[in-house]
This record gives C-alpha cells, structure tokens and sequence, in this order.
C-alpha cells in the first residue's frame, strides 16, 4: 500500500476504501502523500492497521485534511515509525487522539521549541508525542 495514492491531488473521496481488508499490511508509508484534496478519513476508521509498523508521511502533504480523530481506534502497537505521518498538514486540529496502546498528542511547536520528540514536520509543526 505504500505510495499508492501518491500526489494523488484530485482524490478526496475515499469512502470505497473502508470496505478493504488491511489487516495483512505492514506498510502504508506515503499512501496518501500530497493528496491535497483529501479531507475526509472517516472511510479509514475500521481499518486493522494492527501488523502495519511503517505510518511514514501516510498523509504528509494533505493540506486539506483537518481531524484525525477518526483514527483513534487504530491499534498501532506494533508501529515502528510514525515519521512525518502528517507532514505539511497545518489544518489538523490541535488537542489530543487516543489510540490503543499508545496515548497520541497533536501539539504546535514554535522552530524555537527544545522538544525533540518524534516529529510530524520539521522544525516548526507538529510533534507526536506518545507513550507506551
């Protein structure tokens, strides 16, 4: 599934994709990458990311594309890499999403910031900050 939809900028409905069976993907790095119609992931909620370890700039460039909450039931424990996941994407609200096995939050950061938590962006936008 990595880079499937990539630079995709006209995709915005993606209701068909919540009937897909994910469940033996291990990768969906770039999947959605700079689609930047895309606002709407609702379709993705039931997914079984639960073997998926590569999140990578899943939805990096979707500058559309402003609540991620309906991921919030998504089991990523075995996730390995959440780096730049949401990348470039300056509508997403801020405040925090709950997600099994790990406790997610969303939060600003000035490029002045000393946090160096896992980051969504670079310098100046989102950091992921999670615990196990």
């Amino acid at each position: 599934f990595s880079g499937m939809f990539y630079k995709c900028s006209s995709l915005s409905d993606i209701k068909p994709l919540g009937r897909w069976n994910v469940s033996n993907c291990n990768n969906f790095s770039d999947m959605f990458g700079k689609c930047t119609t895309l606002s709407d992931i609702r379709p993705l909620e039931n997914w079984n990311v639960s073997n998926c370890s590569e999140f990578r700039c899943m939805f990096s460039g979707c500058t559309s594309l402003s609540n991620i909450k309906p991921l919030e039931n998504w089991d990523m424990s075995k996730c390995n890499n959440l780096e730049k996941m949401f990348l470039e994407d300056e509508k997403i609200e801020k405040g925090e999403a709950k997600y099994k096995e790990h406790d997610i939050e969303i939060a600003r950061l000035s490029s002045k910031s000393e946090e160096h938590d896992i980051l969504f962006a670079e310098e100046e936008d989102l950091l992921l900050r999670y615990s196990l």
